[in-house]
């Protein structure tokens, strides 16, 4: 028998930069709130870009959960990828995910500075000639000095020294908070 796949057709372009700071913070916390939406199910995007945020009517809409992954299931027991597995857009991974080492929450936090940094600069946070450069950019490198009029503190998120260890990533959520805050 043959399987049907039901779809929605979406109206929307995907986010670009650069825009003005107050833009990218809207489009950034409707974004975190999208993903947090997602995580609050158990759901890890792990392939979160610009190309996979789409701006609508109302709002900005998480499309391409293709590479997404369960944290658990019904029974309980957490799913996983193939171990080393790298999954994602290198430009957007986390340091760990660029690694091949396990994903979770952080790892999508992280990939939503990497786009909030593309969002407010036009450019991306981490750069290569190859897929082994980009990678080794998220991994080793900061990503270059933007200046912008407000929020300048949150595109520091991408780039927190030579790939940081997932819980002294403290700052990616009070990023977030700190948008929110000044609401």
């Amino acid at each position: 028998m043959a399987a049907i796949v039901k779809a929605h057709v979406l109206e929307g372009v995907p986010i670009e930069g650069p825009m003005d700071s107050e833009a990218a913070r809207v489009g950034a916390l409707q974004i975190a709130g999208a993903l947090g939406a997602a995580h609050a199910r158990g759901i890890l995007h792990r392939d979160l870009k610009p190309g996979n945020v789409l701006m609508t009517a109302s709002g900005v809409t998480l499309v391409d959960f293709g590479l997404a992954k369960l944290t658990a299931d019904a029974d309980g027991p957490t799913m996983r990828t193939l171990p080393g597995a790298v999954l994602g857009t290198a430009a957007y991974m986390a340091p760990e995910q660029a690694q091949g080492y396990a994903a979770d929450a952080r790892s999508d936090i992280f990939s939503v500075g990497a786009v909030l940094y593309e969002l407010l600069s036009g450019a991306r946070a981490f750069r290569g000639a190859s897929l082994l450069a980009t990678l080794d950019a998220v991994v080793r490198h900061e990503p270059p000095t933007v200046a912008v009029s407000a929020h300048a503190d949150c595109i520091e998120v991408p780039g927190q020294g030579s790939c940081p260890a997932i819980p002294e990533r403290g700052r990616s959520g009070g990023c977030v908070a700190r948008m929110r805050a000044s609401d």
